[in-house]
């Protein structure tokens, strides 16, 4: 939905930007900046928020010399739900910042381990792994699906027998794994499982510590993993780092120990009724790796990406823990001498075959990724 920009008499200096993983805080602060700049007649930013399921929000910041004002400011809100068990008085504010601080995912974990046993659901939404949080909506996006209905729906035929190979792996090195994407598929398409249906969701939130001050709280990031819609037809599926080698700690470690993927589903099995089977209750996702090259171009220094692909072809994917997740980045598509004419915004993760990894995506990929 788009809108005419507020008409002023003075002069106005109009930019374009697309924001990815924005949220309202960050659109707030840049207003509140604003009063504080260098005096010009007039300002008016124009900025193009991509929404959840495609379609973008369009928004103007205007800046008259004096103040900032937001005008049809319609941004990404914090989810409504954050945790429905959790008394936000048992969530530490600190009474100097702004009311629209930065949601504290941290804080919201460590008061939820203090609540009364049977009100938090199982597993929590919101839960810490090392120096990332993670949030997910209380209700699935979808409650209830067959492993044969979601393969098909997101477009993933190995899916039954990579959940078995992860649930071998499970059995033969214990829960505190840290699961790699890579090996031989050993599982057959008709392997057995010990449930049938999952639960889908269709985002996640992490949030990171800022990396040269832990005691600073980052604001939280959305990546999306939603399977074909228009006018994604070919579904929007964001790109993480993730840990695959234990001993590895996100972000002093850079890249050592992680690895680029694209994240294709975010699930949580349900059990079979009288079925026992060894299993700790917790989220997964399936993720499809890319092939990082050591060598960087000399222009922008930026490292290529290729998918990682198997013998046969097909991408190389695996199931692993939603804890393994580590942080959003940007792959930017490498066009090569000629673009591919059926790039787009909404499909260039899909047929683009080279991507750069782009460190300058902000200032703590920056810190973490470049040497």
């Amino acid at each position: 939905m788009s809108q005419s920009p507020p008409k002023h008499s003075a002069t106005r200096i109009s930019f374009l930007c697309t924001w990815h993983f924005v949220g309202r805080s960050r659109a707030q602060a840049l207003s509140r900046a604003l009063v504080h700049a260098p005096s010009v007649p007039s300002l008016v930013l124009r900025l193009s928020i991509p929404c959840p399921f495609g379609s973008s929000q369009s928004t103007f910041l205007t800046y008259n010399g004096q103040r900032g004002e937001e005008e049809g400011l319609d941004l990404d809100a914090e989810d409504s739900n954050i945790e429905a068990d959790v008394d936000t008085e048992d969530v530490p504010i600190n009474p100097t910042q702004h009311p629209c601080q930065t949601t504290n995912y941290f804080a919201i974990v460590k008061a939820l381990q203090h609540q009364e046993v049977g009100s938090v659901p199982v597993p929590p939404r919101s839960f810490v792994d090392k120096h990332t949080a993670f949030h997910l909506g209380y209700d699935p996006s979808i409650w209830s699906i067959t492993i044969d209905e979601v393969a098909i729906k997101f477009g993933l035929p190995d899916l039954r027998p990579a959940i078995a190979d992860f649930l071998q792996c499970e059995a033969t090195y214990g829960h505190q794994h840290v699961h790699s994407i890579s090996g031989p598929r050993r599982a057959g398409s008709t392997a057995v499982l010990p449930f049938d249906k999952v639960q889908v969701w269709f985002k996640i939130r992490l949030q990171e510590m800022d990396f040269h001050d832990t005691h600073t709280i980052k604001p939280a990031q959305t990546l999306n993993c939603v399977p074909p819609n228009n006018p994604w037809i070919l579904g929007r599926y964001d790109t993480v780092i993730i840990e695959t080698s234990a001993g590895y700690p996100w972000p002093s470690s850079r890249l050592l120990g992680h690895t680029i993927a694209q994240i294709r589903l975010i699930m949580r099995p349900i059990g079979k009724s009288g079925t026992q089977w060894s299993w700790k209750n917790r989220f997964l996702t399936y993720v499809q790796c890319f092939d990082l090259s050591n060598d960087r171009d000399p222009a922008t220094w930026l490292y290529t990406l290729k998918r990682a692909k198997r013998l046969n072809g097909n991408r190389m994917g695996n199931i692993i823990l939603v804890s393994q997740l580590r942080a959003p980045v940007q792959l930017v598509p490498r066009f090569g001498a000629t673009a591919d004419k059926r790039l787009s915004a909404y499909n260039s993760l899909e047929h683009a075959a080279e991507f750069w990894l782009n460190e300058f995506w902000d200032k703590s990929t920056f810190f973490a990724l470049s040497v």
